[in-house]
């Protein structure tokens, strides 16, 4: 798996072999969270869907949770299915409420 910009000599590479940089995607939802009014929404969910990712990433760097599928177990503790989790992130795309329960 390569990481990297989005520099175009990177484009020999197949996509499911290459990631964007998550510093990148972040600066790029913190331009579109401050830019246009209309579209702001879209930035700032994707901003807190980065952030919610991110905190699972440390539960498990922390040994929290010993894998990343065990986050389904910590949902389930919360009284929430992983579906839910999904869910969440569906909406959070879509700017509905219910993301606010793992979003925060």
């Amino acid at each position: 798996m390569v990481i990297s910009d989005r520099y175009s000599g990177y484009l020999f590479i197949d996509l499911d072999q290459r990631q964007v940089c998550f510093a990148h995607l972040i600066r790029d939802f913190r331009r579109m969270a401050k830019g246009e009014k209309d579209l702001r929404w879209i930035g700032e969910r994707l901003l807190r869907l980065t952030q919610a990712v991110f905190r699972l990433w440390h539960l498990f760097q922390d040994g929290e949770i010993e894998r990343m599928q065990t986050a389904s177990a910590t949902l389930r503790q919360k009284g929430r299915s992983p579906n839910d989790f999904i869910v969440n992130i569906a909406h959070a795309m879509l700017g509905d409420k219910p993301s606010q329960k793992l979003l925060g």
